[in-house]
Parts: structure tokens; sequence; C-alpha cells
């Protein structure tokens, strides 16, 4: 139920990284944390690895050729603990497959916004009263669906998965999160 409104996010950087370092701990493996921004995501890393270390802490680049890709994804291994911070929407958030426990969970913050620009208020304007749903919710809970689904590969995987963002606890967001889902309110 933490605000991540892009006014509020600043402010709430450390209490995300408890959040984060207490649910990745309750398990052990592999997570990827989908950050909104890359600004946003190496703040967030900065303040991570200030508080608890970089042991088994990695982060994307904003640019990463083929071979830096895939050496990143090298990492994670059956019997690694990594977190990995990377950004929603980013090139880690579809296209990869990390099958068993070579990726146990994911942690969104966020709820995908794509960036403000004019084509999208366009959009918004052109559709009316569901034009920021339109140009904004829908794309962004398509994105949030992508980075998730890195955690469930095959039929056999299981796996976790935090939201980070008060806006899930709407009834707008709770319409659009998949119904098979066992959605629990998480206390930090």
């Amino acid at each position: 139920d933490l605000d991540m409104r892009y006014v509020n996010r600043e402010k709430n950087i450390d209490i995300l990284c408890r959040i984060i370092n207490k649910f990745i701990n309750e398990e052990t493996g592999n997570y990827m944390a989908f950050m909104p921004s890359f600004q946003y995501l190496n703040s967030v890393y900065s303040r991570y690895i200030e508080l608890y270390g970089d042991n088994g802490v990695i982060m994307q680049k904003e640019s990463l050729s083929e071979t830096e890709k895939e050496e990143f994804l090298y990492k994670f291994t059956d019997d690694s603990k990594i977190v990995a911070f990377t950004v929603v929407g980013g090139m880690f958030s579809e296209g990869v497959d990390l099958p068993g426990s070579r990726l146990i969970g994911a942690i969104v913050v966020g709820v995908g916004f794509p960036m403000v620009s004019i084509e999208n208020n366009i959009i918004s304007e052109y559709f009316n009263n569901n034009g920021f749903d339109y140009a904004y919710t829908y794309p962004g809970i398509n994105k949030v669906l992508q980075s998730v689904g890195r955690v469930i590969r095959t039929e056999e995987d299981k796996g976790r998965v935090l939201l980070i963002d008060k806006r899930y606890d709407s009834y707008k967001y709770k319409c659009l999160i998949p119904n098979d889902w066992e959605i629990k309110k998480y206390n930090y």
C-alpha cells in the first residue's frame, strides 16, 4: 500500500528498500525488482546497496549489448541468490526465460505507466472519459503483467510476486489483475 505516484517516489526510497530486502529474504532464490524508470532505478539501487551491501545485487544498465544481456542473465543459476534491479517495460521484462529456480520472484514498483508524452495525451483526449485508461492505465498494466510473467515460464514453475503501489488496492486495478492470482496484503 505504498504510494508510488511520481510525486511521492523519492521520499519512499528507504521504505521501498526495506520492503524489497524483507521480501527477498523470506524465501531464498533469485529475484528481479522492476522499477518505473532508469532514474528511479539508479536512486533505489544506490540506496539499497548503501543500506544492505552489494553482495548478490546487480543492476541493469541503460543500454546493453546482446553479449552484456546474456552475461547478466547467466548469473541466474539454480544455486545463486541474486536480486537484479531492472526497469519495467525494459529488456528484462519480456522475452527472458529463467525457468525453475533460476527466478523465483518479481517485485514490481508502480503501475507501469508509460512516460507522459504528446502522443499519449492525444490518445487520452481523443477517448474523453476513458482516455487516461487507454493512454496510460492499460499499457501500464500490460508492462506489469509482462514483468511478472518472467517468474512463471513452465507448468512446473512456482513463484512469488510483490506489487508495490497502493493503486493496486483500488477496484480498477483489482479488475485488471488476473482472477487466478492469490492476492494478499503484504505487511512490512
